[in-house]
Formats: C-alpha cells, structure tokens, sequence
C-alpha cells in the first residue's frame, strides 16, 4: 500500500466526523432516564414544527384570522381553533342556529368542552389570552401524551424501538396539531392512558380516562367496541387465562361506562338545545347533507375516478388496511392495538366526509408509529422515514395553514 493510500485510510471522511461528534454529543442522553429522553425528542419535534409554521407565517397573505405575516401565535389561531375560542368567551348557544330551510349552521356543539375549559382554567390563573393559554394547554397536553404513548409502547418493545416510535409519533406530517390550540393532543394523552391501562387489566383506573377521553375528542365509539371485543376475548380464554370475578365486574363497569360516554356528548347537546339531532346536525353543517354512514367515502370515489371505478376505491382501501393491519409489524402490537385501529378507521369511514382534515384525524392511529419502528431496525431506514415524514409537516403547514384561497371559495381545512 502506498504512503497516500495508508493516509486516505487512516483519515476519516466528514460524514465520519460528523456522526462520530452527534454520538458523542447524543451518548451522556442515552444515559439519561426515559421520561428526559421523551421530552427532548419531543422537544425537538416542536421546535422543528415551530420554525415550519414561522416560515409559513412569513410568507402568509392576509385572512379572515389576521394580516399579511402573522405572528406565532396569530397564526396558528386559525380554523378549529377559532371555534374553540368561542367556547372559550361564551360556551355554548342554547338553540341551534339554522338556515331558513332548517339546515344547521356551524355552531360551537361539534367541539368537545374539556380543552377550552383547562385553557379557560389557566387563563383564570396566568391571566393569559385564548391564543396563548390554548397554545399552552395544547402544547403540555401533547408533551403528557408523547410520554404515555411511550409508557404504551414499553408494553411491546424495547426502550430504544420505543423511542423510536415516539420520534415517528411526534415528527408525523400532521404532528403539528399538538402544539396549536386544537384538542388533539389532549385526546392522544387520555387515549394512550386508556389503551394501556385495559392492556393491564386496570378496568378501574381506565374509567376516569375514559370519561375525559369523551369530553375531549369523539373517539368513544369506536373504544367502546375495544372494551366490548377484550372482555370478550378474556371471556373466550378464560380457561387457560383466568379471568377473576373482580375484573369482570370492573371489565363491565367499564364497558357500560365507555357505552354511556360515547354518546354523552351528543345527549347533553340534546339536554341543553332540546333537540335530540342537535350534535349530528351541527356536525354535519359544514358538508351541507344529512349523516349517511358510509356514503361520502362512495362519492368521493365517484368524484375521483368516476361512477365506474369510483364505488370500488372505499372497497380497495379497506382491502389494503386490513392487510396492512394484518402484517407481520402490526401484529407485534398485540390484538388490542389491531382492534384499536381497525375500530378506529372503520368509525372514520362510517361518518367521516372525506376532505383535507381526514390527515389530522388520522393521528389516533399513533401505534402505527411503533409497527412502523418495527419495519426495519436499520438506522438509515429510520432516519430516512423521521426526513419524509418532516418534509411532509412543512408540505402539511404550507398547504392547509398557509396557502388556503379563503377568499375564493376553495377552503382546505387542516
């Protein structure tokens, strides 16, 4: 070997340098305990997701929420979050407003209380505006839910993969939504808790996370169906898993708990407005039709391709999710999480409108971060989905935050 080629070898190359100082500097945190290593990879997340929406706020035009370059703050205060922040001032109407033909307006019922009253609650106390306090609340409520989907995928992996799919959780295209005044990031929280306290058996500690479950986010439905088909499964297996009188009283508790909340939002509606469709029609004022279950997703097919091929698209797409969920990384997440999401996505399908903010209501879905942290242990490969998947927040932000044409008609809502 020459003198040069013995030198080029001994010489390590930049993409060598710079790994070795990023091990280096990442070695004394991998030391560190889980819950502080959770919430700087959230930190982290946040503050990437910051930068994107201050780019965005940059190059912003004039809206309905504010002018040309918005602040922070201004700027993510668009859209569910204003409808919050009417919550916030004034609660909720007493009737519901309606067109001359009796269609419902857009009203505060299709928004759930808890978030606006714990960003009311810090309001009492720091005297802080909406903008901030809802920021605040959602932003702490995502770093709590970040730590228990953590604690949740400790039930199926070790530290490091579950670190990982706390990484693939919190850099998701749509993770955005966890620091804007919108409750998604409360409902993961009570939802992760739920999930993992029926993994555990704990059918009484999980009611209370039920409850605050349902008052934040309309995912009682299809947890209900969870509880029924566990206890169910527990039932079947009784012999060879025992299963004890005092948990099948707490499991029934539970069920009967779950059943009531899924639908007590849409009861207290009633109470308070005196009309029993007050919920489903305010929910449904903003396609302008009637609940159909199922239907929409038909029309948008219908709408994509055409009234030939349009009709099979909800067909394939249900073919490929049943896969997918049936896939050798989904499995590893146990049969509560595979009930979870097949639950989940049937409920999105049965009365959700397919549109722009079908991407948001996707993040329920977040233990499919771990079954994607499962795909492959290659570091490239994870790298490589945590890169897209922040190229795809900034296409997200840009898209559905920035570039809405509100003053022609053509709104996309995240």
């Amino acid at each position: 070997m020459s003198e040069l080629d013995s030198g080029s070898a001994a010489k390590p190359s930049i993409n060598e340098e710079i790994y070795a100082a990023l091990r280096r500097w990442v070695a004394p945190l991998q030391r560190a305990p889980w819950w502080l290593q959770v919430g700087l990879l959230y930190a982290a997340t946040r503050l990437f997701s910051f930068a994107v929406f201050l780019g965005a706020a940059w190059h912003a035009e004039e809206s309905p929420w504010g002018g040309r370059q918005p602040d922070y703050l201004t700027f993510i205060n668009r859209w569910d979050a204003g409808w919050y922040e009417r919550v916030f001032d004034a609660g909720y109407p007493t009737t519901i407003p309606r067109h001359d033909n009796g269609v419902a307006y857009p009203n505060q019922w299709a928004f759930f209380p808890l978030f606006p009253v714990l960003a009311r609650g810090l309001s009492a106390v720091t005297g802080l505006e909406w903008a901030a306090s809802g920021a605040i609340v959602a932003t702490v409520a995502g770093l709590a839910a970040a730590l228990m989907v953590y604690v949740l995928f400790r039930n199926f992996a070790a530290p490091g993969t579950a670190l990982w799919g706390v990484v693939f959780f919190a850099s998701f295209p749509v993770s955005p939504v966890l620091q804007v005044p919108y409750a998604e990031s409360l409902g993961i929280f009570f939802l992760a808790a739920a999930l993992h306290l029926l993994l555990k058996r704990n059918y009484s500690a999980a009611v209370p996370m039920v409850i605050l479950l349902c008052l934040s986010r309309p995912t009682g439905v299809p947890f209900v169906a969870v509880v029924g088909l566990h206890l169910v499964l527990r039932w079947w297996h009784r012999k060879r898993d025992p299963f004890p009188a005092a948990e099948m009283v707490w499991g029934a508790v539970l069920l009967v708990v779950s059943a009531v909340m899924a639908f007590a939002w849409m009861l207290i509606a009633w109470w308070v407005t005196g009309e029993r469709t007050a919920y489903t029609d305010t929910e449904t004022a903003w396609r302008g039709t009637e609940l159909v279950l199922f239907k929409p997703w038909f029309d948008a097919g219908v709408d994509l391709v055409g009234p030939l091929w349009g009709p099979l698209l909800p067909l394939i797409f249900v073919a490929l999710v049943l896969l997918y969920l049936n896939s050798k990384a989904v499995r590893r997440l146990g049969v509560e999480m595979q009930m979870w999401c097949g639950m989940y996505l049937l409920y999105l399908m049965a009365v959700l409108h397919p549109q722009s903010s079908t991407f948001r209501m996707l993040l329920p879905l977040f233990p499919l971060a771990l079954a994607a942290a499962f795909i492959s242990t290659s570091r490239a490969y994870r790298v490589s989905v945590l890169v897209m998947f922040s190229v795809l927040q900034i296409v997200w932000v840009v898209w559905l935050w920035q570039l809405t044409a509100i003053s022609t008609g053509q709104a996309w809502p995240p």
